[in-house]
């Protein structure tokens, strides 16, 4: 109930000093390895589109065009957050049916980082992936994802039991792609 449009507006919570704080915490946060190996992604010319339910804006922070990222649940930086009950905006629904179902180029890689993968509807974007795209899930603790399912998806399915932090830095380490 606390996170509901109908509870935030009652108790005009935006307006609140802790909320406001908040906002303060997510305007100075940084970037961490995994957002800037989504930025190389992207500037290798490999990155289609990042899909977050993260609220935090550090993709772009990260140096990512807007365009390039997709907010399933808002920002809380531009104050459009998604909240229980809201409906996921309309925007955001055409883009993720154009890159997973309209698009002309085969997506060969789902890159899934550090997200448990249970809030709806964002935990249901892996099942528009082409069937023949190879789904690589990394997660600090396979209990906390999605348990034994990810593995029983099928040969495509792959899980690294990893933080994704140390996952991306080792990548950035061996690949030198800071």
């Amino acid at each position: 109930d606390l996170l509901t449009r109908s509870f935030i507006n009652t108790h005009k919570v935006c307006d609140h000093q802790v909320y406001l704080n908040h906002i303060d915490v997510f305007k100075n946060a940084a970037p961490t390895t995994s957002h800037m190996l989504c930025k190389w992604l992207f500037d290798k010319g490999w990155l289609l589109r990042v899909y977050t339910q993260n609220i935090d804006g550090l993709h772009q922070k990260a140096g990512l065009p807007e365009d390039m990222v997709v907010e399933y649940h808002g920002s809380l930086v531009k104050n459009n957050v998604v909240f229980y009950g809201d409906l996921i905006p309309l925007d955001v629904l055409n883009q993720t049916r154009m890159d997973f179902h309209e698009n002309p180029f085969p997506i060969d890689l789902v890159l899934v980082l550090g997200t448990s993968l249970k809030v709806a509807p964002f935990s249901t974007i892996i099942n528009g992936a082409p069937p023949a795209s190879t789904k690589m899930l990394v997660d600090s603790d396979y209990n906390h994802v999605v348990g034994k399912r990810w593995a029983n998806l099928g040969p495509k399915y792959f899980f690294i039991n990893q933080d994704t932090d140390t996952w991306s830095n080792a990548l950035v380490n061996t690949h030198s792609l800071s």
